[in-house]
């Protein structure tokens, strides 16, 4: 009976009764007690189905951490072959000029889809773009030794597939990225994902010499083509692209098509623009001496000073080196800032010290005696040349409107990479020619010298790249005025 009486008070008339008692009396309640707004980034958090973050970490610091080790196997992946091409060349007996092309095939692959890159990211997401492209350069880290194996032209080949996959790395970052930092730690975001890369060169050149002592050349390949596919799993489990990016991250989206016609305006600004070129052709002369360094540094000490293969690992020194002095520069810069000194006048300072410093050392780098002195003063070189992460560096923020500072990036990341492809054949070249590594750095402290002396003349840090410049080139131009043909 009692249960019988609870079951006929809440029948179908009853609840519907109850439903339309609510559902009139809501808007009273409603309006006694109107709820708090949601923020933008708590109602993106409830409507999104995003995987679980770990515990004590917010999720934007998942983001950037897993981006953070990206970056290490992006640079871990190209890095060990810098050590690896010397066992390979004794094995296959290749002169300097083939293990030069071999480390050149890479930035062939990697020149031209940093602008794609860009286009892939708007149109299916950072998270897809990003893991496929893991996926992709994992592979074929993976399949070189069975490449070099089979002839020198499938190793090229392969080692230029590599660099179309690593080539979507950092605007895929950027892209993805852009949705979940905000404004206020977007300086501590970039500063983790870009330590990452010298903690992938240095975690390359320690690890590289014991794997090839305990096995071979070949298991370098492999450990870090397989540690990229770990990286994938976490990836996948992990990331989530942002579903509502805030506006004011434009500066870190990637660029608009390359076919559109506002973009086109932005390439005629930029490539009008002496500051711009000015930013251009130091990133290129910059990069020349890095990427040079980081490919040739092992059989330097290899040749010159006679140091095994086994005991190459002591070449990490001058990459933490770099990641000290990395974030030095921009604390510096920034101190100089508060102090109220002219932009462009910190813009300047900090990259004349930085490579006239890295000039100097470079030159006594070649005329040292011993791998401890050799050591030092490359490592020395190479920290003074970061500190333009408070130069030119910088200056890429400082130009450009936020719209437009991705656009940029991705053009002087373009002409920097044909950098990578002209310096291994050229090291080659001044080694047949002069026959002397003295003479390869020498030419290089010229490099720092000349890309220091065209951002001085042509550098401003005045916003030049603003939507009303780029508008006045999309306008069509203003027909003259009509002349009165009458005779008076």
């Amino acid at each position: 009976g009692k249960f019988a009486n609870r079951k006929r008070k809440k029948g179908p008339a009853a609840r519907a009764l109850t439903r339309a008692f609510h559902a009139r009396d809501l808007p009273r309640r409603l309006a006694a007690t109107p709820p708090a707004p949601l923020r933008p980034r708590a109602m993106a958090a409830l409507t999104a189905k995003t995987p679980p973050s770990p515990r004590g970490l917010p999720r934007r610091h998942v983001m950037v951490l897993l981006c953070a080790a990206c970056c290490f196997l992006n640079y871990a992946d190209r890095v060990n072959a810098s050590v690896a091409i010397i066992p390979m060349a004794a094995s296959f007996a290749w002169d300097f000029a083939t293990q030069s092309w071999f480390l050149s095939a890479f930035f062939f692959g990697y020149m031209p889809m940093q602008i794609a890159g860009a286009e892939l990211c708007r149109r299916f997401g950072g998270k897809l773009v990003l893991g496929c492209a893991a996926v992709w350069y994992s592979l074929f880290t993976l399949l070189t030794p069975l490449a070099a194996d089979t002839a020198l032209p499938v190793a090229l080949v392969c080692r230029f597939l590599m660099g179309l996959g690593e080539a979507l790395t950092f605007p895929g970052i950027y892209h993805f990225l852009a949705g979940w930092v905000p404004a206020e730690e977007r300086s501590r975001a970039t500063a983790v994902f870009t330590t990452g890369v010298h903690c992938g060169t240095t975690t390359a050149l320690l690890i590289s010499p014991w794997l090839i002592e305990i096995h071979s050349w070949r298991m370098v390949f492999w450990f870090f083509g397989a540690l990229g596919f770990l990286w994938v799993t976490m990836w996948r489990s992990l990331a989530q692209d942002c579903p509502n990016p805030p506006t004011a991250a434009a500066d870190l989206d990637a660029p608009p098509g390359p076919t559109d016609p506002a973009t086109l305006a932005v390439y005629k600004a930029i490539f009008t623009s002496r500051a711009c070129w000015a930013i251009i052709v130091i990133s290129f002369t910059n990069n020349f001496c890095h990427y040079t360094i980081m490919a040739w540094m092992p059989s330097y000490f290899q040749a010159v000073f006679g140091v095994r293969v086994e005991d190459l690992g002591f070449t990490f020194i001058p990459y933490m080196a770099m990641a000290i002095a990395t974030n030095l520069g921009g604390v510096l810069a920034d101190m100089l800032t508060k102090r109220a000194l002219d932009l462009t006048t910190v813009r300047r300072t900090m990259t004349i010290a930085g490579n006239v410093g890295a000039a100097t050392f470079m030159v006594v780098f070649g005329r040292s005696t011993t791998a401890f002195g050799a050591t030092s003063t490359i490592a020395a070189a190479l920290a003074m040349q970061v500190l333009n992460t408070g130069g030119y560096e910088s200056a890429f923020l400082d130009v450009a409107d936020p719209n437009y500072t991705g656009t940029l990036k991705a053009i002087a990341n373009t002409l920097s990479s044909l950098a990578g492809i002209v310096c291994m054949p050229y090291t080659a070249w001044v080694l047949r020619v002069m026959g002397s590594w003295q003479a390869v750095f020498i030419s290089l402290s010229l490099f720092y010298l000349a890309g220091a002396a065209v951002f001085t003349a042509l550098s401003s840090s005045d916003r030049i790249l603003t939507p009303d410049r780029v508008r006045s080139f999309t306008a069509a131009p203003a027909s003259p005025p009509r002349q009165d043909r009458l005779k008076r």
